[in-house]
């Protein structure tokens, strides 16, 4: 089974990337942290911050994913651009 999970805040392995310390949403975590130990499913958690390129990790069943277009709280959705990096 792929489970995509779409964030507004930094989880996991993307806390470390962006260097930020999770201040909420700490049921996403302890759901993650269950989900991780089932390898018969793939997770992708998707977030946007504000980089220039699309930045992946993975770490054993998971793909943590960092897409350009800002802070998840200023994103525009509605741009172009941003819409096609969320189709690749």
């Amino acid at each position: 089974m792929k489970i995509l999970l779409i964030t507004n805040i930094p989880i996991g392995k993307h806390c470390e990337i962006t260097k930020t310390s999770q201040m909420s949403g700490g049921w996403m975590t302890a759901a993650l942290e269950m989900l991780k130990g089932d390898n018969s499913i793939e997770i992708c958690i998707a977030t946007t911050w504000p980089i220039k390129k699309k930045t992946v990790i993975k770490e054993k069943n998971v793909d943590y994913v960092l897409l350009p277009g800002g802070y998840p709280i200023k994103y525009n959705s509605n741009k172009k651009s941003n819409i096609e990096e969320w189709e690749k």
